[in-house]
């Protein structure tokens, strides 16, 4: 009889696999989000209308009211996003925040939120500034004034190439205009020479070098942030540091970019940035509320030094 075929036995593979551990549960933040939604269906709003009066995304608005970590920002743009949505709605929660900032699980999530996510901007940021151009271009060898060796003995043995150029010219002339040869014979004495016609080679005129171009002042490079509706806006430095601003946003204002900056903003569709001479642009979309990286434009390459003034002859 043939063997039967074995069935591979799937359950040591099954539980190999990692479960993926799900994320905490906070009841400071369950209870404000429950005391939130709780007052929104008192007032017979949905999620949509509520959304398009906070102008946030459903999604947003619904994992706010889920308490889903793993959908909601930094910490800090919860408290910001729950004082807007009570404002909105016109309830009083400051005891359910102030019990939320209180909770040591909420707090315990803050440094390792923000560590994560700025090393993954700082990532993207020095990948996208290793991949520019003009940055991975390899040097040029050439240098601008030349080679020591070739350049001096041009300078010595251009008078005397000058020289032997004038004489050829003269002896063709003569040559070709055979009454001219005639007369130089006649009127020159048999005792004495017969005067050259070519008159001595000048010495060499040096043109001056060009003047070297004046170091143009560098402006700073300044990044233009604006917004016409107030959003929760954080700027700090791309290397790290204090953060140069953190709180609600309305206006414009311009930070110095320096080596770099990272934003981060409740609303970055309502949060518009420019940098240089660029048209302005919203920071991302609704719900693309993360760490966006500035870094300033890779410098122009430097023009060559002028080349040594060839020899003239005056």
């Amino acid at each position: 009889m043939p063997a039967e075929p074995q069935i591979p036995d799937t359950s040591t593979r099954q539980a190999d696999v990692q479960q993926v551990p799900p994320a905490p549960e906070i009841p400071e933040l369950v209870a404000l989000a429950e005391a939130l939604s709780q007052a929104r269906q008192v007032q017979s709003l949905t999620l949509e209308s509520l959304a398009a009066k906070l102008h946030m995304g459903v999604e947003q608005l619904q994992a706010f009211e889920a308490a889903d970590l793993t959908r909601l920002p930094e910490p800090v743009f919860v408290v910001a996003q729950a004082r807007r949505i009570a404002d909105t709605l016109r309830v009083d929660v400051c005891s359910q925040i102030e019990s939320l900032r209180a909770s040591e699980a909420f707090a315990a999530l803050r440094p390792a939120l923000s560590t994560e996510v700025f090393q993954q901007a700082a990532r993207l940021a020095a990948a996208s500034a290793s991949s520019a151009p003009g940055e991975t271009g390899a040097p040029s060898s050439s240098r601008p004034w030349g080679g020591p060796g070739p350049r001096v003995r041009a300078w010595w043995l251009a008078p005397l190439l000058l020289g032997a150029g004038a004489v050829a010219v003269a002896v063709a002339v003569v040559w070709q205009q055979p009454s001219l040869w005639r007369s130089l014979l006649v009127r020159q004495p048999p005792s004495r020479p017969v005067a050259s016609a070519v008159r001595p080679a000048k010495p060499p005129v040096v043109a001056p070098a060009a003047k070297a171009p004046q170091p143009v002042a560098q402006v700073p490079v300044v990044l233009l942030v604006s917004s016409r509706q107030p959003s929760w806006l954080t700027v700090r430095p791309l290397a790290g540091g204090k953060p140069l601003y953190r709180g609600s946003f309305v206006g414009e204002r311009r930070f110095p970019l320096g080596d770099g900056l990272l934003l981060r903003a409740g609303r970055p569709d309502l949060v518009m940035v420019s940098q240089g001479a660029a048209a302005p642009r919203p920071l991302g979309g609704v719900s693309d509320i993360r760490w966006i990286p500035f870094k300033p434009a890779a410098p122009a390459p430097s023009a060559p030094k002028p080349q040594a003034s060839g020899l003239r002859q005056g």
